[in-house]
């Protein structure tokens, strides 16, 4: 027990039973290379560092002042805790049997290449940062504040969890048992190069990125803030789902085995090039578009706003489903198995330049229109209303079905002339035109209410050559003939 003054230091070559106490003033050190039973314990101040080459059977505790550091490349049986102040840092090297608290301030950061049986709790401060080259049985916890960063290139047994502020970032490339749980503030960002078995949970803020390039077994849940985005190279077993504030976006080029589920903000976008398996879930506000270039299995799911659209080059497995508001439109160069539903609004339109398997169903209101250039399995249907009017120029399955109300009108170019096409609609609710365009013949026919007749009005039209019934002003119109047979069918009519 030093409780006055030591100019030098302690050296323990040999053994101690007890333990070393230090309540005074060491000038030089306290080097173990021996056994030490019990422990070291600084009330007072040590002038260069604690070293222990060998055993200490207890732990290490400083209430006081350390100028250099504590270096540990043997073994200490408990822990070690900091309450005071280290300048410079911890570095172990050997093995911790307990855990590592710190509830001080360690001027440099705390390196650890070896084994720390417990966790690491950091409730103080921490100039540099913490680097982890070994294994932590445990947690990383920080309550207090680091510097620089936490770099994991070894192996944490539960997880990281942070509640207060992080000047640097979180950087795993090695594995990390359980969570990344953010519930306080980040300043550049977590990148995982690594395995992470359960997942990353911000609950605060995080100014810059999360990136994935490796696994994360259960998915990222976004409470807080991002200012920057989360990328995605690697693969992510569950979700991802949003429900505070992104500033950049979401950007998956790996593998996401669940769903994209955004309740909160995303001010940029999503932009998906790798896979995704189930959904991409929108029940907030996105500033910027969902672009998909990749494979997603279940579809998109948009009940919030989308400031910009919705655009698909790659393949959706299932379809779109709009019921909140969407400012430009979507638009498909790609593949989508099922629908493109919209129950919402649509300022723009829809644009199909792809495959859809199934249809277009029109719940809601679209402000432009639905322009087809490339193939849809099986029809377009509106119930609700539609601004400019409908064009398609590419191949439609089944049915144009109007039930609602479209501005402009109905422009078809591309539809064979095969017996048993139809297009049903309800009355005339409004101005509505439909253009028919024979690929045989190049024959063109307008179909329109003549001036001053009413849904369901009179019996004139504008064309004499189409058939009686429509002629006759019937509320469910049918066409079954080809465009090639209908003078034939017009000269059997009565004028």
């Amino acid at each position: 027990m030093v409780q006055s003054h030591i100019g030098a230091g302690i050296m323990v070559k040999g053994h101690i039973g007890a333990g070393i106490m230090v309540k005074g003033q060491i000038g030089a050190g306290i080097m173990v290379k021996g056994h030490n039973d019990a422990g070291i314990m600084v009330k007072g101040q040590i002038g260069v560092e604690i070293m222990v080459k060998s055993h200490i059977g207890a732990g290490i505790m400083v209430k006081g002042h350390i100028d250099a550091g504590i270096i540990v490349q043997g073994h200490i049986g408990v822990g070690l805790m900091v309450k005071g102040h280290i300048d410079a840092g911890i570095i172990v090297q050997g093995d911790i049997g307990a855990g590592l608290m710190v509830k001080g301030h360690i001027g440099a950061g705390l390196l650890v290449k070896d084994h720390i049986g417990a966790g690491l709790l950091v409730k103080g401060h921490i100039d540099a940062g913490i680097m982890l080259k070994g294994y932590i049985g445990a947690d990383i916890m920080v309550q207090g504040h680091i510097d620089a960063g936490i770099m994991v290139k070894g192996h944490i047994g539960a997880e990281i969890m942070v509640q207060d502020h992080i000047d640097a970032g979180i950087m795993p490339k090695g594995h990390i048992g359980d969570d990344i749980m953010m519930q306080g503030h980040i300043d550049a960002g977590t990148m995982v190069k690594g395995h992470i078995d359960a997942g990353i949970m911000p609950k605060g803020h995080i100014d810059a990125d999360i990136r994935v390039q490796d696994h994360i077994d259960a998915g990222i849940m976004v409470k807080g803030h991002i200012d920057a985005v989360i990328m995605v190279k690697g693969h992510i077993d569950a979700d991802i789902i949003v429900q505070g504030h992104i500033d950049a976006g979401i950007m998956p080029k790996g593998h996401i085995d669940a769903d994209i589920m955004m309740q909160g903000h995303i001010d940029a976008g999503t932009m998906v090039k790798g896979h995704i398996d189930a959904d991409i879930v929108m029940q907030g506000h996105i500033d910027a578009e969902i672009m998909v270039k990749g494979h997603i299995d279940a579809g998109i799911i948009v009940q919030g706003h989308i400031d910009a659209g919705i655009m698909v080059q790659g393949h959706i497995g299932a379809g779109i489903m709009v019921k909140g508001h969407i400012d430009a439109g979507i638009m498909l160069k790609g593949h989508i198995d099922a629908d493109i539903m919209v129950q919402g609004h649509i300022d723009a339109g829809i644009m199909v330049k792809g495959h859809i398997s199934a249809g277009i169903m029109v719940q809601g209101h679209i402000d432009a229109g639905i322009m087809v250039k490339g193939h849809i399995g099986a029809g377009i249907m509106v119930q609700g209303h539609i601004d400019a009017g409908i064009m398609v120029k590419g191949h439609i399955d089944a049915d144009i079905m109007m039930l609602g109300h479209i501005d402009a009108g109905i422009m078809v170019q591309g539809l064979s002339g095969e017996p048993g096409h139809r297009c049903l609609s309800q009355a005339w609710l409004g101005l509505v035109f439909l253009r028919i365009a024979s690929p045989q013949q190049g024959d063109h026919r307008l179909l329109g209410p003549a001036s001053g007749q009413g849904a369901g009005g009179g019996a004139r039209t504008r064309d004499r050559r189409l058939p009686a019934d429509l002629r006759a002003g019937s509320l469910a119109t049918v066409l079954r003939t080809p465009p090639q047979a209908w003078h034939l069918e017009q000269k059997q009519a009565t004028p």
